[in-house]
């Protein structure tokens, strides 16, 4: 499991996991970006007209999540398809404020666990190992330096352009995930800390694979 801030790197090494451990393993393995469930929610209060302090509600639309099987994006919610507009920069101010909510993350994680019931999976998340999956074969906190994070965010967000801005706002959305009071996020001992900042993916994902593929073999 990999988990860590936004803009981390996270997505990145998660699909060069998948390909890197299906290539060595012989086995399938399989996506899960668990960040997308709660954009995938909040765009449909968004869409449903669902204020984002209904809580029962949101629980409701939570536990209605689906994921794509093979990339392990939300792209709907129930009937609600959100797929257009889980990147946008509206997606990621609205997933923050229904992630807060217990009860929707306890909808959400019984999404996850249903998702990797199926297969195996490389998750990115930001409390997959210390909450969701704490019984993970390896456990990952990806970090990077505020302006790669940055960088990377601005290049992913549709129609975000101004790096300072981004870089403001994920050191806000840090903020609210490491104190908010249910699973935050955090790095915890049984975590291997990995810091990105000015290294390819494939440096650091060969890294982690051995890792993984080494702890398979007890």
């Amino acid at each position: 499991m990999i988990d860590g801030p936004a803009g981390a790197g996270k997505g990145t090494l998660v699909r060069y996991l998948v390909k890197l451990l299906g290539e060595r393993t012989g086995a399938a393995w399989r996506p899960l970006d668990t960040g997308s469930a709660y954009r995938a929610v909040g765009v449909a209060a968004h869409l449903l007209g669902t204020p984002m302090t209904d809580v029962v509600d949101l629980t409701y639309l939570a536990a209605a999540v689906q994921f794509d099987p093979e990339t392990g994006v939300a792209y709907a919610v129930g009937e609600t398809a959100v797929g257009h507009l889980i990147r946008s920069p509206e997606a990621s101010e609205w997933s923050s404020k229904v992630a807060v909510i217990p009860q929707v993350r306890l909808a959400v994680n019984k999404r996850f666990h249903a998702f990797a019931a199926e297969t195996n999976i490389v998750g990115d998340g930001r409390d997959l190992g210390s909450v969701v999956f704490p019984d993970a074969l390896l456990k990952v906190y990806l970090t990077a330096s505020p302006r790669a994070r940055a960088e990377r965010r601005t290049a992913e967000t549709e129609g975000a352009t101004d790096i300072a801005q981004i870089e403001a706002a994920i050191a806000e959305r840090d903020y609210r995930d490491a104190h908010r009071a249910d699973a935050p996020m955090t790095m915890q001992a049984d975590y291997v800390l990995v810091d990105t900042t000015g290294r390819a993916v494939q440096e650091y994902g060969d890294e982690v694979a051995t890792m993984a593929i080494e702890r398979m073999k007890y």
